[in-house]
């Protein structure tokens, strides 16, 4: 389940790293420059979603709640 509808994001703003996202195949943000730092804007992949993460998760650096 999502909470709102993403089409865009910032890798700071989705908790993840550069390195990660170039990983997944994010390498090039939304004016075709290269991805090198987590304030570049990037178009979410159809096959990718975003879902929120529960703080006590996030705190421990866990993936369940």
């Amino acid at each position: 389940m999502t909470e709102t509808v993403l089409t865009a994001f910032k890798p700071k703003e989705v908790g993840t790293t550069v390195a990660k996202l170039i990983g997944l195949g994010y390498t090039h943000d939304i004016y075709g420059n290269k991805l090198g730092n987590d304030e570049q804007i990037l178009e979410l992949k159809p096959q990718d979603v975003v879902l929120p993460a529960c703080p006590k998760a996030m705190m421990k650096g866990q993936m369940q709640c």
